[in-house]
């Protein structure tokens, strides 16, 4: 070797060295997250599904309302005129063709005559909704002649509990994989002997088929006792409200919001409907029909808020899935083996591998870091359930005095500080997992409002079948046929009331929180709705000026 070699020789020997610190710095830092993440795996103990049904399976086959639900949809679907349709029906088939003559039956209420019915037949087909040809007349016969189907419908209600199986797909119940499965996916799972896919998120997964179905009987419902009201049958129409509560009542029961939110639609057709035949002139109501309604009202309370235990379950299986667990109630965010990350790295939840298998090679190194960045996974509970305990409390306190500040507050620790990819990791997965329940609360509110209202309005028919006259005032109503006045869920004082020129009014001050006597915030006096719309005390726009009427009784005593 001469000199000249050596200059050549330097640059790769240093280059070498480099390397080989590199290296044993990869290792070192390797080992140290190593450490960190030793015995820090996932640990699946808590089984979403299992808990949602456990309520179910512990309902005994003759209390389950759902399976004669179903049945009784099939039956009343099959007696209608042929449709256009071929082969097997599938449930969704079965809900558009009673849809369609819900919506043709529900024409009835209002039509001043024959002229108008047609006219809002009409306008039905021309939507593309179809009763299979049946003029007005055939429609109201269909639904006198299926009585017996409706009383089948109508004792199902009324059983203990729903009893839907919540499953990821597909249905255990075969009769349930006939009614919701279209053929070719029923065909697609035959095929592989129905076997099962295990779920990522069981709580994001999880279907709820069923709710469309439930909203179609209490339409077809609410049809019946439009009907019922125009034949001057109240104890039909009774029956037909009663079992639309008594579905609501089931729904209400279950654990996920948007079940408590497809009751509270239920509901509110329910109280419309009961308001319709408690102002319907072809009917008069004895005291018995009167005393059942409030026997109805005063045992099918909506509740004040939603119940989110469903929801803090969906969000503790989730976290389960995300995080790590130390034992305390503690871990880190682990990306890689999430089914989130590209990475993979000790195999995917749900893709086969163990749910407590280890965060392998790259989660090794990537989930430390990452869990620099996002909440830990205490962090990440304690703020989802702060949330939720705020929300609650609001549903426990009348809508005037909830503590908007504090929800405005939780939901702003939620919310990204930026809109970059850091912004939106710093409240991560919170703010992907928590929705906005603020304005879920007005819904509960106003429900019960209505349901409060109608309570009042059977007392008050009640009080002039008894004395021949409206009372001058709500207090006369107490005891005898109210408790109480209720509150006006807009400032917490008694629901106003006043006779004009012989007639009863019942309001409530509305959404800009003003008594303004009893006047309507539009131009058309029955048209109200604008006082219904929401807004919070704190809001500098008040909404428009008027009260939300509640009841105009009849003029003559």
């Amino acid at each position: 070797m001469n000199d000249t070699d050596r200059p050549r020789r330097r640059p790769v020997r240093r280059v070498f060295r480099f390397l080989v610190v590199l290296c044993l710095l990869v290792g070192v830092v390797w080992l140290v997250f190593a450490a960190v993440s030793w015995r820090r795996d996932r640990v699946i103990a808590f089984d979403l599904e299992a808990t949602w049904n456990a309520p179910v399976d512990a309902l005994a086959p003759e209390d389950r309302a759902w399976p004669a639900l179903r049945d009784g949809m099939i039956e009343l679907s099959n007696t209608l005129p042929a449709g256009p349709e071929s082969g097997r029906r599938t449930g969704d088939d079965h809900r558009r063709r009673l849809s369609a003559i819900a919506e043709h039956a529900m024409a009835h209420a209002g039509a001043p005559g024959p002229e108008a019915l047609a006219s809002a037949y009409a306008a039905l087909q021309d939507r593309g909704i179809d009763a299979g040809g049946l003029a007005p007349e055939a429609v109201e016969a269909w639904f006198l002649d299926r009585q017996p189907g409706f009383e089948r419908i109508r004792a199902a209600a009324g059983r203990p509990g729903l009893g839907f199986r919540y499953e990821n797909a597909p249905p255990s119940d075969p009769e349930d994989r006939l009614f919701l499965l279209d053929p070719e996916t029923h065909d697609q799972y035959e095929a592989i002997g129905w076997a099962r896919t295990p779920p990522a998120f069981p709580g994001l997964e999880v279907q709820l088929p069923h709710l469309t179905h439930l909203r179609t009987i209490a339409r077809l419902l609410a049809a019946d006792a439009v009907l019922a009201i125009e034949a001057g049958d109240p104890s039909r129409a009774i029956a037909d409200l009663t079992a639309m509560h008594e579905l609501a009542r089931q729904l209400h029961a279950g654990p996920s919001l948007i079940e408590q939110l497809v009751a509270l639609a239920i509901e509110q057709l329910a109280l419309e409907g009961e308001r319709a035949l408690l102002a319907a002139d072809s009917i008069t109501l004895d005291e018995a029909a009167l005393v059942s309604l409030a026997e109805l009202l005063e045992t099918r309370p909506v509740p004040g808020g939603p119940d989110l235990s469903g929801e803090s379950q969906m969000f503790a299986d989730i976290i389960q899935r995300l995080y790590s667990d130390d034992g305390a109630g503690d871990g880190t965010l682990m990306v890689t083996g999430s089914g989130i990350s590209p990475l993979g790295g000790g195999g995917g939840l749900g893709g086969g591998a163990p749910a407590g298998g280890g965060p392998g090679l790259f989660g090794v190194v990537i989930d430390p870091f990452v869990g620099l960045l996002v909440l830990s996974r205490r962090e990440a509970t304690d703020l989802h359930g702060a949330y939720h305990d705020a929300v609650t409390q609001g549903g426990a306190e009348p809508l005037h005095a909830v503590d908007w500040a504090t929800l405005d507050q939780l939901v702003d620790c939620m919310t990204p500080r930026g809109t970059g990819l850091l912004g939106s990791l710093e409240t991560f997965p919170v703010n992907l997992l928590a929705a906005n329940l603020n304005g879920v609360l007005p819904t509960f509110k106003l429900v019960g409002m209505d349901r409060e209202a109608n309570r009042v309005v059977v007392a008050l028919l009640r009080h002039r079948a008894r004395s021949g006259a409206w009372p001058d005032s709500l207090e006369v109503l107490v005891p005898e046929f109210l408790p109480a006045v209720p509150a006006d869920v807009y400032d917490g004082a008694p629901l106003r009331y006043a006779l004009r020129e012989g007639r009863p009014l019942l309001w409530s001050v509305g959404a800009d929180r003003i008594d303004d006597d009893g006047r309507v915030p539009v131009a058309d006096a029955e048209a109200d709705d604008a006082a219904r719309a929401f807004r919070r005390p704190d809001e500098a726009e008040q909404g428009p000026m008027g009260d939300w009427i509640l009841w105009r009784g009849p003029a003559h005593p």
